[in-house]
């Protein structure tokens, strides 16, 4: 209950970065940056291009120490270009000074946005990463809420990530989580992947990405959502279990989430509920003090479990 206070109280007089903006039709996420502020205590800070400034004056040095690191902690996969590696980890470290220059306690990027012009010339997957392994929340497309929501889980929990459900295994009874490249690396079950990934969404170069698979272990799926009565905090018991011992889907962010239902019942649920598309997920944790932290957030909390 301490640990959901800490992350609750956290949450008002935080600041959430957005890196392009809001994605065109992605209205189920989408909070006005008044009602952020007036709602959640939320302030929302864009880049405004202040990353061209900042990527200029990260050093060769710094670059290279990076990619060092990178090389040591994660399992390359394939060829690794080190001019594309190079790119990524700039970029990479012009976000994560333009998050401790504004002092923020969460942000998102919108990928359509990611171009020279604006400021990146490549997308930060790899930033978005380690910022949640560091703490910083993160959610995808221009998403404040879930970001904001996901940083004041990680600070009172620690181990929280954005995750969203991308198909269902129907015969194991479980859900497939992945995201474009978006994961906290810091539970993942063995060392991170990295390779480069072929981008086709607008102007911005191939970028390297890290993946892996979400260990296994209890947890709590957690879904906040705006409905007719007011905001909503779904929160659901789950196990993240084993990836096949076969994976065929290495080099992608993936992870196994059996709810404690049958698979169907608990989709019917929880989107009759009305949740949105974009989740958090907290390993170690209880039912009781996540009500407890919706409760403090003054939050509607819908259980299913």
């Amino acid at each position: 209950y301490i640990r959901a206070a800490v992350g609750a109280n956290s949450l008002a007089g935080t600041k959430v970065g957005t890196i392009g903006g809001s994605f065109d039709g992605m209205g189920d996420f989408l909070v006005s940056d008044d009602e952020m502020k007036e709602r959640f205590g939320v302030e929302v800070v864009y880049d405004n291009k202040k990353l061209i400034d900042i990527k200029a004056s990260i050093t060769e040095a710094e670059v290279r120490a990076e990619m060092a690191k990178d090389l040591e902690e994660c399992e390359i996969i394939g060829d690794l270009p080190e001019d594309s590696h190079y790119r990524t980890t700039l970029n990479c470290l012009a976000v994560r000074k333009w998050i401790e220059n504004e002092d923020l306690g969460a942000f998102t990027v919108n990928f359509r946005e990611i171009r020279p012009s604006n400021g990146l010339s490549v997308m930060p997957f790899m930033e978005a990463c380690k910022a949640m392994a560091r703490g910083t929340g993160y959610a995808g497309e221009g998403d404040v809420l879930t970001a904001a929501i996901t940083g004041a889980l990680l600070r009172g929990f620690t181990d929280a990530a954005f995750v969203e459900i991308f198909c269902p295994d129907w015969k194991g009874g479980s859900l497939c989580l992945s995201h474009m490249g978006e994961f906290n690396i810091a539970l993942a079950d063995k060392k991170p992947e990295i390779k480069e990934t072929n981008f086709i969404f607008g102007e911005a170069d191939n970028p390297v990405v890290c993946y892996g698979c979400y260990k296994p272990g209890d947890a709590v799926f957690i879904n906040v959502f705006k409905g007719a009565d007011g905001y909503n905090m779904l929160i659901s018991p789950v196990e993240m279990i084993a990836g096949p011992k076969k994976d065929n889907y290495q080099g992608s962010v993936r992870g196994w989430m059996k709810p404690k239902m049958p698979l169907g019942d608990f989709l019917e649920k929880i989107s009759r509920a009305g949740v949105t598309h974009h989740s958090s997920l907290v390993y170690n944790a209880t039912l009781e003090e996540l009500e407890f932290f919706g409760k403090l957030l003054g939050l509607n909390v819908v259980i299913v479990k």
